[in-house]
């Protein structure tokens, strides 16, 4: 039977039971108002007594300072030493402080600081976090959903998944002996702009941002955790982060009450324990200059406890923002932020002086030791309703595996559900589709007329999810939560769309299919066999990409994030050939330098050295007789300038034997620094304005972390016990590159293959790239050829070429053409270009993690056995 039948075959009769459970999971989740949401349970007398007889009975043990502590909340530093936890844990003896709040670390070391926290505090401790999508937001061992714009993008009838991420939170944070989350985030987010709430919203529409808060909040406090809606009156129409600066809203009193105040008030109807209130100038309800709302009577007292009617806890957000502090010091915004109408106020710069000044400011004042009172008997009430009358430190523990497992199968659900279609009714077969991880307004960069699939962030089970849609498993249901590029808030396509194959682009190449089937295998084998943890693999062939793949994942763990075609690789020494290369190149082109040039003449330093007859035609062919390299790293971490260290000892470094070839990386790095003596500009900079902002190569970069590319997407190298004392993600693993600032003519340069492929397709192209002109066609055949093959160097400028007879376990495969060139790199790299066949081939892995020994891709041959199968498919 031919594969591809078989295959659809078995595709269908697993699609068929998946369908139909959807179609059950559908009937179940209409009743999700019947079913699981808690109806209100009025309290009998004898509980409001208990209550109140334990409210009483700790009001009765505590001074007026006492009360005023029991309003703070304060932030549990990070990675305490084990005299900083008992410094603190004093501070909570001392101070009786009513709360601590976590915010990083692991969930081992966080119940073990809890219950050394309570065990030291003479009124139990109300124990804080601010994890908005589970637990793994703050703690990196533990489970995070996806954040809440996905969740804002499901139907109405897949909510009840909220309602079970509520359910999921709360009962590992109870567990945890966690008993309130400052969430969930209700703010409408309207600006596009927003820096602080964004993919943190449900969306931008009233009534669905509120429908879908309030079952998050029930879900929560069914397991007996306290929820809170926030940021009240509403944070999200604002451009302005109010950690760095006190926002401005400028909306009309009419707009707040209609837009931003719905889901608060809608939360309170439905019982929510508490609310934060932001940090916002809202000069509709409190004019006065540098008044946040967290600060203002009008906008707690009046509004939200009285006209509004909530009896719940009233918290500020973290009071060490610089919306509070860049206007008030020394205590003053805690006393207002009492005097506003707060219960609880949150993360005190400095606890003592806070509580010393509204004690201070209280002996005299009869009314504000009422109010005080007030605020105390509100927060013991709330510790009461979250357990803390009969603790159990004992019973906690930390999340388990089955809390995961159930976790990640919800997260798919809801990703499953909620991943949004646009443009999908265009869609034909063979059109391409573009996914965006990413949240809609990213939609303003990357909008196009092929079907558009938002999927809202990098999640594993989002990925999972678009790979199930993608493959025509399930329909497209999302909704898209908010407004973006022209596309209006609940836009969205029901579409079964089928995954184009990574195949489909071959047979227009001239290339056969069953070869590619085999690469895969090969791939697949190194895996296996753990010679990388993941990989690109990128085919192109008369100036098109037909073929682009990624497989495993960024570890060897099959739970870490999956590799995919904008995965960021560290192309170790492919940055000889794609950085300091395309530099000479340039330059040469423009007549700013001549191959035979000494490079002594552009680096003073080399004037009086043993380089000084070294000519940049001999540097790039490695025949300059230079070391191959030399571990400058080492001493120079410890210099005041260690690129002016490192280039110093490659000018002191001693020579080989003339014109004896020798592969050499300090070479490279003399003509990374002659490019910024040239040019005026250091050789990222060159290259980024000269090549990769043209020709929109976005995900290529020195010190990717510093351009915006999320650690998240770079594949990791090695674990380095030796320099970094770190696992290696987004940072170079060269060292000697590493001590240079991360920038060197011979290391540093991270991309993708498909930013790569433009690079190299454009050369096959005579140097031209979507109508610009970046390099001559004669400059581009000057570097590719060789001037020392008298001396058995097979180099051409700056590239590598094939053995002067290829063979079986050359550098390439034996098949390709003398006119090819290319390079391959120490972290698993590859890029090979080859104009007789008008073909480029591009390798990337991550070969290193977590060691960079043994190679096992070079030992298996892996990436020449590929580029073999490329050149067999041809024929």
């Amino acid at each position: 039977m031919n594969r591809r039948i078989l295959l659809l075959i078995l595709a269908l009769l697993v699609a068929v039971p998946a369908q139909s459970q959807n179609k059950r999971h559908h009937r179940r989740a209409k009743n999700i108002h019947q079913v699981e949401q808690p109806m209100p349970v009025k309290k009998r007398p004898l509980e409001v007594d208990r209550e109140e007889h334990w409210v009483d009975s700790v009001m009765a043990t505590l001074s007026l300072q006492d009360k005023v502590a029991q309003l703070m909340v304060l932030r549990v530093p990070l990675n305490m030493n084990e005299r900083q936890q008992s410094d603190f844990e004093e501070l909570v003896r001392r101070t009786r402080v009513g709360g601590v709040c976590f915010f990083a670390g692991k969930a081992p070391k966080t119940l073990d600081l809890t219950r050394r926290f309570q065990k030291a505090s003479q009124v139990p401790l109300l124990v804080c976090i601010d994890a908005e999508n589970g637990l793994g937001m703050r703690l990196t061992d533990c489970y995070s959903f996806p954040k809440q714009m996905l969740m804002g993008a499901l139907p109405e009838a897949y909510d009840s998944l909220i309602y079970r991420v509520g359910q999921e939170i709360g009962i590992q944070c109870r567990n945890m002996g966690i008993h309130i989350n400052f969430a969930p985030v209700v703010d409408l987010n309207s600006n596009p702009a927003n820096p602080v709430i964004g993919a943190r919203s449900f969306g931008e529409n009233r009534e669905r941002v509120t429908h879908k808060g309030v079952l998050y909040m029930r879900g929560m406090q069914h397991e007996g955790v306290l929820a809170c809606a926030k940021h009240f009156p509403g944070h999200g129409d604002t451009d302005v982060d109010s950690h760095s600066d006190l926002p401005l809203i400028s909306h009309s009193r009419e707009a707040i009450d209609s837009v931003d105040l719905y889901p608060f008030k809608q939360m309170i109807r439905s019982g929510v324990a508490s609310v934060m209130v932001a940090h916002l100038q809202v000069n509709a309800l409190d004019s006065r200059e540098h008044r946040p709302t967290s600060l203002s009577q009008p906008a707690v007292q009046h509004l939200l406890r009285e006209q509004m009617h909530f009896n719940g806890l009233i918290i500020t957000d973290g009071i060490d923002m610089k919306g509070v502090t860049k206007y008030y010091k020394d205590g003053a915004a805690e006393l207002e932020a009492l005097l506003a109408g707060n219960d609880l106020i949150i993360l005190p710069p400095d606890v003592d002086k806070s509580v010393s000044l509204i004690t201070a400011t209280a002996q005299s004042n009869t009314k504000l030791q009422q109010r005080i009172d007030e605020h105390c008997r509100r927060v013991l009430h709330a510790k009461y309703r979250a357990g803390l009358s009969h603790l159990d430190l004992e019973a906690l523990h930390v999340p388990t595996d089955e809390d995961r497992a159930r976790c990640e199968e919800l997260a798919y659900q809801i990703a499953l559900h909620g991943v949004t279609l646009l443009n999908g009714a265009a869609w034909r077969p063979g059109d391409s589709i573009e996914v965006l991880y990413n949240t809609p307004y990213k939609l303003d960069h990357s909008r196009c007329e092929c079907p558009i699939v938002i999927a809202y962030q990098k999640h594993p089970q989002v990925q999972r999810a678009v790979d199930s849609l993608l493959a025509g498993k399930a329909p497209f249901e999302g909704i898209l939560p908010v407004s973006a590029a022209g596309y209006a808030e609940g836009s969205h396509n029901q579409e079964v769309i089928p995954l184009p194959t990574p195949y489909d682009h071959l047979a227009e190449a001239g290339m056969k299919e069953p070869f590619f089937h085999l690469i895969d295998s090969v791939a697949e084998m190194g895996i296996a066999q753990q010679a990388y943890p993941g990989c690109q693999i990128l085919v192109a062939r008369k100036g098109k990409v037909v073929y682009n793949r990624a497989y495993g994942h960024h570890t060897y763990d099959v739970t870490s994030t999956p590799m995919d075609t904008n995965t960021v690789f560290d192309l170790a020494s492919l940055t000889k050939v794609t950085a300091t290369t395309f530099a000479i190149m340039k330059l040469v082109d423009a007549g700013k330098i001549q191959l035979d040039d000494k490079l002594s003449r552009y680096l003073p330093y080399l004037k009086h050295s043993n380089k000084k007859n070294l000519t940049i035609r001999e540097t790039l062919s490695h025949i300059g007789r230079l070391q191959a390299f030399d571990a400058y790293w080492k001493e120079a971490q410890n210099q005041p300038d260690p690129k002016s260290y490192v280039l110093q000892q490659i000018a002191d470094s001693k020579l080989t034997d003339k014109h004896a070839y020798l592969y050499s990386d300090l070479g490279f790095i003399l003509l990374g620094d002659l490019v910024q003596y040239v040019s005026g500009q250091s050789l990222d900079i060159f290259m980024q304005q000269q090549f990769y902002e043209p020709m929109k190569m976005h995900l290529t970069a020195f010190n990717p972390l510093d351009h915006g590319i999320p650690i998240e997407q770079i594949a990791p190298t090695e674990l380095d016990k030796v320099y970094r004392n770190a696992l290696l993600q987004g940072v170079v693993h060269d060292q000697n590159a590493y001590a240079m600032g991360g920038v060197a003519g011979h290391a540093g340069l991270f991309s993708t293959a498909s930013d790569l492929a433009k690079l190299y397709l454009m050369m096959l192209n005579g140097g031209n790239y979507d109508g610009l002109q970046l390099l001559s066609p004669a400059v581009i055949a000057t570097f590719n050829q060789r001037y020392y093959a008298e001396y058995g160097n097979r180099r051409a400028l700056g590239y590598d070429k094939p053995l002067f007879v290829p063979k079986e376990g050359g550098n390439t495969a034996p098949q390709v053409s003398q006119r090819s060139y290319g390079h391959t790199g120490f972290t698993g790299t590859m890029v090979w270009v080859d104009p007789q066949y008008d073909l480029v081939y591009i390798f990337l892995s991550n070969r290193v993690y977590p060691n960079a020994t043994p190679n096992k891709l070079s030992q298996l041959n892996i990436r020449t056995t590929i580029q073999s199968l490329i050149y067999q498919s041809l024929q």
